[in-house]
């Protein structure tokens, strides 16, 4: 009973170090972000404070998920350095609690927030970055009513023939790709893929079943442009998948990703970089938790055995330096040097694994 009282003490004190980092970083986030903004928006006179304070409170959250383990990391090496220069923890050994519970509480926490993260926090993250980018866009095209999103690029396979879709993205008709240009392949019976004919459209419009083409330039192998006013492509997709086939990893959230890594699969495209994203958000809680275990390890050291600064310093130097491997990592499973699973564990299995050596090493012998 003892033990479980002292081990909720515990959990109080990590909450409110880590909560008290939270607010200190996200303070200078916001800071920040908010100078930036007044300095992009310069240019449009009809943005007004309230509006920059909203952009930044939209574009806050994605930053805080995305450096979140730090605070956790950081709110632990706080709260064990605190309770080490008061002699807390000389008391709580006194009684019997091994380090193993003292780590319990902080891993346990760090772990939950992980899963909180990744389930709900990072998709409304995701949602408000969104809504920045939207409202940012919107502010600034007041000034520019030309602004498109910028160049899309499609594969879809119908049949023995794959097209390759380019264009720009209408900004207020998510449907509608202006410039278009549509490579057309077909499947050869020997295998490779040759190309019939490029399509060069004024507009392309998405609609059920198939691609409206409008004021079109055809482009054969060995044959004459011609001329065409209208022509009709089957399509299988549909207006959000569309709008899928557009989103960055980074955007796609923990619920949408195993459904677009099929579709993009089956679309032809690449997927290596929403794999990478899908296993780090399984892996996230783990993170969470290697990183709160390394500090905690690192800060258990008796003060009056002298360089606890040091070893705090060391623990969190260590941190940085498994964020640091899992951002190499990624960066290698992005360009298809290692599997994206083996991306998204291992650094997390080195911080949970470095931590327990260390803290065996240090109560053990």
């Amino acid at each position: 009973m003892r033990s479980d009282k002292l081990e909720r003490y515990i959990l109080w004190q990590v909450l409110t170090s880590t909560l008290m980092v939270f607010a200190i970083v996200g303070a200078v986030v916001m800071l920040v972000d908010y100078v930036e903004l007044l300095r992009t928006l310069d240019a449009a006179p009809s943005a007004t404070p309230a509006d920059v304070m909203w952009l930044t409170l939209m574009k806050a959250p994605n930053i805080l998920v995305l450096v979140a383990p730090f605070m956790f990391m950081f709110g632990t090496l706080a709260t064990y350095v605190r309770l080490n220069r008061r002699s807390e923890l000389v008391v709580m050994r006194a009684s019997g609690m091994s380090a193993w519970s003292f780590i319990r509480p902080a891993a346990l926490l760090a772990a939950f927030f992980g899963c909180l993260a990744t389930l709900t926090l990072a998709p409304a993250a995701s949602m408000l970055d969104g809504l920045y980018e939207q409202k940012r866009d919107a502010l600034l095209a007041r000034h520019d009513p030309q602004k498109r999103d910028g160049d899309v690029w499609l594969r879809q396979t119908i049949g023995s023939q794959q097209l390759v879709i380019r264009g720009s993205l209408e900004e207020d008709i998510g449907r509608t790709l202006v410039d278009a240009t549509v490579f057309v392949f077909e499947t050869t019976p020997e295998g490779p893929l040759r190309f019939v004919r490029r399509l060069e459209a004024e507009t392309a419009i998405l609609k059920s079943g198939f691609w409206q083409l409008r004021d079109i330039e055809e482009l054969a192998p060995g044959a004459p442009k011609t001329t065409l006013q209208a022509l009709a492509l089957p399509t299988t997709l549909r207006d959000a998948d569309l709008q899928q086939q557009m989103e960055k990893s980074k955007a796609a959230t923990f619920w949408q990703l195993p459904r677009l890594i099929d579709e993009m699969q089956a679309a032809g495209f690449a997927t290596h970089a929403y794999e990478l994203k899908w296993h780090q958000s399984l892996a996230s809680p783990f993170l969470y938790a290697g990183m709160s275990i390394l500090a905690a390890a690192f800060a258990l050291r008796l003060s009056r055995m002298g360089g606890l600064v040091g070893l705090a310093s060391l623990g969190a130097g260590a941190g940085f330096a498994v964020y640091f491997l899992n951002d190499v990592f990624g960066a290698f499973a992005t360009a298809t040097l290692m599997t994206p699973a083996g991306a998204a564990w291992i650094p997390p299995m080195v911080a949970v694994l470095s931590g327990f050596t260390i803290l065996t090493y240090t109560e053990d012998g």
